[in-house]
Formats: structure tokens, sequence, C-alpha cells
């Protein structure tokens, strides 16, 4: 079972992969240049794999989504 201050921290982290995913993927859909966005996308798909571990690790220790 997570303590508080670990269960904060986790929750915080999983607001930051969604925003930064969310971001990454606005950029790859301004971008103009080809490789640009596909940097823009993979940064988005890494954030978005960060976002279900840390998602899978909280349900594991108990913990629930805010």
């Amino acid at each position: 079972m997570l303590n508080q201050k670990e269960l904060l921290a986790i929750q915080s982290a999983l607001k930051a992969e969604q925003w930064l995913f969310e971001k990454s993927g606005h950029y790859a859909a301004q971008a103009s240049d080809p490789q640009l966005q596909q940097i823009f996308q993979r940064v988005r798909d890494d954030e978005q794999r960060h976002h279900d571990m840390l998602s899978q690790f909280l349900n594991q220790h108990g913990g629930t989504l805010q």
C-alpha cells in the first residue's frame, strides 16, 4: 500500500505525463516539417507509455486516480 506522500507524487507525475502527451500531440499537429512531426509523435507515444506504466503501478499498489 502506498503512503500519502507516494500517492501524491505518482498522481502528480500522472498529471505531468498527461500534459506532456497533450502538448506533444498538439505540436506534432502544428509542425510542418515531417521530421519534427515524427519527433513530437515519438515523444507523445513515450508519454503515453509512461502514463500507462504509472497508472498500472498505482493500481497494483492500491492507489486511485484523482
